[in-house]
């Protein structure tokens, strides 16, 4: 077996604490398990486990409007998903 990357061990850690991805506390991005990292710029240390959701309607159509919003997904600080992860 090859030795593990710096992504292998993040997604282990994330499913074995029950976390769906990481969020960037600015807002300004986030990843879900399975495609961990994909801007390939890395974790950094404003990134925060957090738990995936969807995207609120208002909040998808700004962000992608040619995009179903069932589609859409978000990693939010608290599994409920009331407030965005980024106005904590």
């Amino acid at each position: 077996m090859d030795n593990p990357t710096v992504s292998d061990i993040l997604e282990s850690g994330l499913r074995a604490t029950g976390y769906d991805g990481f969020y960037h506390e600015d807002g300004e991005c986030a990843c879900k398990l399975g495609e961990l990292f994909p801007c390939g710029d890395g974790p950094d240390r404003c990134c925060i486990a957090g738990y995936l959701g969807p995207l609120p309607a208002e909040q998808a159509a700004e962000c992608s409007p040619d995009l179903d919003p069932a589609l859409s997904w978000g990693i939010w600080a608290d599994k409920d998903h009331k407030e965005d992860a980024t106005d904590e």
